[in-house]
Parts: structure tokens; sequence; C-alpha cells
């Protein structure tokens, strides 16, 4: 591989490091982005910080928000005017 190929690869790698944070919205890890997509964990640290998106990932997974959200909604409509 020459020099010209790295910044195309590097921006592949991007897009695809973009693509896994949207998919599980924000849900993942350092860690698991390189297993997930078998990049270095050295490149897909520092294409996080190059881009600023340290702060997208590892959060809590929406759909347990979401489960959590719909439960105490749930206890409201319990309501019974027999």
């Amino acid at each position: 591989m020459n020099l010209i190929d790295r910044p195309f690869r590097r921006e592949a790698h991007a897009c695809r490091i973009d693509g896994m944070i949207k998919i599980t919205g924000g849900a993942i890890s350092q860690r698991q982005l390189a297993e997930r997509l078998k990049i270095h964990r050295a490149t897909v640290r520092s294409i996080l910080k190059e881009r600023n998106w340290l702060r997208r990932i590892d959060r809590p997974h929406p759909s347990a928000n979401l489960a959590a959200f719909n439960a105490r909604r749930q206890g409201f409509a319990e309501l019974n005017f027999d």
C-alpha cells in the first residue's frame, strides 16, 4: 500500500464507524467498534478523537431507555373506574 491510499482508507473506516454508531445509537465502546469492524483499536481511537466523536459513544442503549419509559407510562395507564 502506498501513502496515497491511506487517506481514502481512513475515510472509509470513518464512514463505517459513523454508521455503526448510528445503528447502535451510541451504545458501543471503542473496543466493540474495533472488534466488530475489524479495525485496529488505535485507528478507531484516533478517528474518534480527530472527529470529536468520543461524546457519541458509550451511551446507554436507546431501547433500554424506551423500555423504562414505557414501564413508567403503563403504571399511570392502569386506572379503573368501576
